[in-house]
């Protein structure tokens, strides 16, 4: 089989992985909520939102962005059903519908900042 023909993963940014490590011993929801924030602003990030998933294969995710203007980048983040580690990546290269979201929701944050 040819393997420049299957799709491949984006490379995650270097605060991806930072956050990928300092999430892989979370495997609870409850875990994620308390310990999510502290590993986001580690990253240089923020969280814009999150999403309770009880079906298919993801309990919970949420959308982080990190930087701004052109330095932008977004990161989803999932915590299985199976109980495995979180798991972070881009958003453009996440196959959950949330990712188109973030991006759209990452655009407004400066108005609703400025609105607040």
């Amino acid at each position: 089989m040819d393997e420049s023909a299957l799709p491949q993963a984006a490379p995650q940014s270097l605060e991806e992985v930072e956050m990928e490590l300092s999430l892989q011993a979370i495997d609870t929801r409850e875990q994620m909520i308390d310990q999510l924030p502290a590993a986001i602003g580690r990253a240089g990030g923020e969280l814009l939102f999150e999403l309770p998933h009880d079906r298919d294969s993801i309990r919970w995710a949420g959308a982080v962005v990190f930087g701004e203007g052109k330095a932008r980048q977004l990161a989803i983040v999932s915590l299985p059903a199976d109980g495995g580690p979180a798991k972070v990546e881009s958003a453009t290269a996440s196959a959950l519908p949330m990712a188109r979201i973030a991006e759209s929701y990452a655009g407004l944050m400066p108005y609703l900042r400025a609105a607040a």
